[in-house]
């Protein structure tokens, strides 16, 4: 249904969706319902690709993930983020393919790999999933000596796995 009425209605695409404390594009919270070990089968990811290509594929509808679609407005999450939280390989390569930026910060200057680092997420029970973006991270081209400083708020207090990190960076 909700496939139907974003063809029908391709604004729809930019509203946002309102949560508990924020809001967040619909790309988003199709995100948001990927469990880590969907493939291309799981009605999540089929929603998820659908309203991927729609943003992306036809040239008078060529969003900038990053910045055109509404996001999180407590903290600047981008996609990514949210795919890297959800520790799904096969939506964040999709969203890799389609111009989905692995450098994109928070507010609070997380990118995405930081998400996938937090013992919280559903990513983080994988180790081969941060393994996996942080390969993909370094053969995008970028410098990715930036991860040896953490951000902000990427503690062992707030559930963060600071040595999960440094050994991503020093091998």
């Amino acid at each position: 249904a909700v496939l139907s009425l974003v063809s029908k209605h391709e604004e729809l695409i930019l509203l946002p969706v309102k949560k508990s404390h924020w809001t967040w594009s619909l790309l988003h919270e199709a995100a948001s319902k990927i469990e880590p070990a969907d493939g291309l089968d799981a009605p999540a990811v089929k929603v998820f690709c659908y309203l991927l290509r729609f943003c992306t594929d036809e040239k008078d509808r060529q969003m900038h993930l990053d910045y055109t679609l509404p996001k999180m407005t407590s903290s600047g999450a981008t996609i990514a983020h949210q795919l890297a939280y959800r520790g799904n390989k096969t939506a964040l390569a999709k969203l890799i393919a389609a111009g989905g930026n692995l450098f994109a910060r928070t507010r609070s200057g997380w990118l995405p790999i930081h998400n996938a680092l937090k013992q919280a997420s559903p990513a983080y029970q994988d180790a081969s999933f941060a393994r996996w973006l942080f390969t993909h991270m370094k053969e995008l081209g970028q410098d990715v000596s930036c991860l040896a400083t953490p951000p902000e708020g990427f503690t062992a207090e707030h559930g963060c796995d600071l040595e999960r990190l440094a050994e991503l960076v020093q091998a």
